[in-house]
């Protein structure tokens, strides 16, 4: 092979060797038929072919290194594997084997992280798939008054968002239907506060530990206290069921979510105060949907409140959906509650296994006179709001 071809076959590299300036330098890698040779502007290095050394080194095995035994303090170096495939080296049998044993290396490498790859996906993997079972063994594991803590925080938030009727008169009325659900409750381990919120959008909503709050809207376009109750009955069941806070947790991701299990609640807690707007406007799932149908229809039947009023309640919604262009503006339950008709035709049926005499107990709330005490209230806030300006 010509010194000509030979110089072609060079690639670029460096050298560590005690001649050049500071010890090192970069310049020309070449292979030929006496040695491997480096050849730069402060002079040539070369080493051997006989009792050359190869190498792999560096940042995940990059560099090729090139070394002899009789010049140890020196080293060849280069990024470019294609050097190794020089015919003078392939054609020696050892450096052959040195060669082979590096790919051999560099495979196994890959392998490796590919493994470490397969694993963090797979890791991730599961991390998605386990995330909701995952939320539910963090709210399980979370004490009542955890829960608690976090929903005042989460009503706080509120209080400074919307406008809070501080109307004992309405609550007390409002225990007329509130009263007997709570008393069905087998497990009263919430301390359960209900509030009224001036809007007029039919929504209602509960929040973690006991908070449940109702639009000024629903209460006002509700026909019966029946009607009320189904939606009271609905929203104490997100609460006992914990969906509400089910849905929090698994909204703030999986490094919360594992917070939780190690028992640290304080970083969920100040998550939860800083995002409840985003929080409490999420819906539920069908299955909680479900469940709380399921479960505030118990409620009512222990307190023996005719359950019609939680159906025509969301027969009225599923009419005014499909009737309403502006939805989103009018019907803000509807997104938090989806009323779907086969939830509507699930709980008809379940009304249709009612016994013809079964008794139910007359409320005694006045609705006609609630609503007109609501809207004076009302009244007089905007009022006041016209008087400051």
């Amino acid at each position: 092979m010509s010194d000509e071809s030979e110089t072609k076959l060079g690639v670029d590299g460096g050298a560590f060797d005690e001649s050049l300036p500071k010890g090192r330098g970069s310049g020309l890698i070449s292979v030929i038929s006496s040695g491997v040779s480096f050849i730069s502007d402060h002079g040539e290095i070369h080493l051997p072919l006989e009792e050359l050394e190869i190498s792999l080194g560096g940042a995940s095995d990059r560099i090729v290194f090139f070394k002899h035994p009789a010049r140890p303090e020196t080293a060849l170096h280069t990024a470019d594997h294609y050097i190794l495939q020089h015919p003078l080296i392939q054609g020696n049998p050892r450096l052959a084997e040195l060669v082979a044993g590096i790919a051999r290396k560099k495979r196994f490498n890959i392998s490796i992280l590919l493994g470490i790859f397969g694993v963090i996906i797979g890791f991730f993997l599961i991390l998605i798939i386990a995330r909701k079972p995952l939320a539910q063994a963090a709210v399980d594991r979370m004490p009542v008054e955890w829960e608690t803590q976090i929903g005042d925080l989460v009503f706080s938030n509120i209080e400074k968002e919307q406008k809070v009727l501080d109307s004992p008169e309405l609550i007390e009325e409002l225990k007329l239907l509130t009263g007997p659900l709570l008393e069905g409750i087998d497990d009263a381990k919430y301390p359960f506060t209900f509030h009224i919120v001036e809007n007029e959008t039919l929504n209602a909503f509960a929040i973690p530990g006991g908070h449940v709050v109702l639009h000024s809207g629903l209460l006002l376009n509700a026909e019966s206290p029946e009607e009320i109750a189904g939606v009271l009955a609905h929203e104490i069941a997100h609460v006992t069921r914990r969906h509400s806070m089910k849905n929090m947790v698994n909204a703030l991701g999986t490094y919360m979510i594992i917070q939780v299990l190690l028992g640290d609640v304080s970083g969920i807690a100040g998550a939860v105060a800083n995002n409840a707007s985003f929080l409490i406007g999420r819906a539920h799932s069908r299955d909680f949907e479900r469940d709380a149908d399921n479960v505030g229809l118990e409620y009512l039947m222990k307190a023996r409140i005719h359950p019609k009023g939680m159906v025509s309640f969301f027969e009225k919604l599923q009419e005014e959906h499909e009737a309403i262009s502006h939805v989103e503006e009018t019907l803000s339950f509807m997104s938090t509650h989806p009323a779907t008709s086969e939830r509507i035709d699930y709980l008809e049926d379940r009304l249709a296994l009612i016994p013809s005499n079964e008794s139910f107990r007359e409320i005694e709330l006045n609705l006609e006179s609630f609503q007109n005490r609501l809207r004076s209230i009302i009244g007089e806030n905007t009022q006041h709001q016209i008087i400051k300006r």
